[in-house]
């Protein structure tokens, strides 16, 4: 039994290992969370007031603007947000579920099609096991991410969907809402449409009850626009889209950081359980091998006495 009880010593000792690194990375987690949960709760309210303001702005008259109406073309723009690295339990899966879900609604509408944007390069695997076209990918997006940084993703998608090539443009992404709790969703934030508006901010302040004041043009009569009132809102909508945007992928990283953490945790409480566990093993295998050695002692006393 020497050799068993030796190699279940050796066993113990890995899963103790493994549950020090799991331990560790629960702990960076914890404080990376923190960082993004602030982040994102600082700029929720600011994402919720740009919500209202798109959302009036939507129902001013503002002729031949490109980001308040559909586009021609019956191709989808998806823009799909995952983590870069993984060990963050079921977050990845949750996307992949969701968006595969969403996926099969748009194509099972007549002639629709698909190209996709992904953040991060678990996004990318997930769009590539889904046989969907992907046109750019971002994976060099820090954990803490800046606005300065989302606006790349944004200028390209606002200027893919400006030239009339997209119906509209969606994002997938997990909103995070508590550290126990977050859930995958799918926004569309172009073209600006009041009812889209809406909904996000009924879901944004739990309230099924919110309501859009209809915008009475003749209020800004009084004022001076320069250079012109189009030019102005065409500014804004860019603007207050790519906030909407940032938001999204400050909700997912925060969800991500949870996620993680969680998992980590229960990874490092499952390793001290095996450990456990494995360590009754051992003391059971070299019990029975030390009863084994007196009992062969026994005999051979008993042999030389008779």
């Amino acid at each position: 039994m020497a050799l068993p009880a030796k190699a279940i010593k050796g066993k113990i000792v890995s899963v103790k290992n493994v549950g020090k690194i799991t331990k560790a990375m629960e702990l960076v987690s914890v404080s990376k969370m923190k960082r993004s949960t602030d982040a994102v709760l600082k700029t929720r309210d600011y994402a919720t007031r740009a919500l209202e303001l798109l959302a009036h702005l939507s129902q001013l008259s503002i002729d031949q603007s490109p980001f308040l109406t559909h586009g021609s073309s019956n191709r989808n723009l998806i823009v799909v947000v995952a983590s870069n690295k993984g060990l963050c339990g079921n977050f990845n899966v949750n996307v992949e579920k969701n968006f595969k879900a969403f996926i099969k609604r748009i194509l099972a509408k007549h002639d629709s099609e698909i190209d996709v944007v992904c953040v991060g390069k678990r996004a990318e695997k997930i769009v590539r096991r889904a046989q969907v076209n992907v046109i750019a990918s971002f994976i060099d997006f820090n954990e803490t991410i800046s606005s300065d940084e989302a606006y790349s993703l944004s200028r390209l998608l606002s200027s893919e969907f400006q030239k009339g090539i997209y119906h509209n443009v969606v994002v997938v992404y997990t909103e995070y809402v508590s550290a126990l709790s977050n859930h995958v969703v799918a926004r569309q934030i172009l073209p600006v449409k009041p009812e889209n508006l809406v909904n996000m901010l009924k879901e944004t302040w739990r309230d099924d009850t919110v309501e859009l004041v209809p915008v009475q043009e003749d209020r800004y009569e009084g004022y001076i626009i320069e250079p012109n009132k189009k030019s102005i809102a065409r500014s804004l909508l860019l603007r207050l889209a790519h906030m909407e945007l940032y938001q999204a992928l400050l909700e997912s990283s925060a969800s991500e950081h949870s996620s993680r953490m969680f998992s980590m945790k229960n990874a490092t409480e499952n390793a001290k359980k095996l450990a456990d566990e494995l360590t009754l093993s051992y003391n059971q295998a070299r019990q029975a091998g030390i009863t084994r050695e007196l009992s062969e002692i026994a005999s051979g006393a008993d042999a030389l006495a008779s």
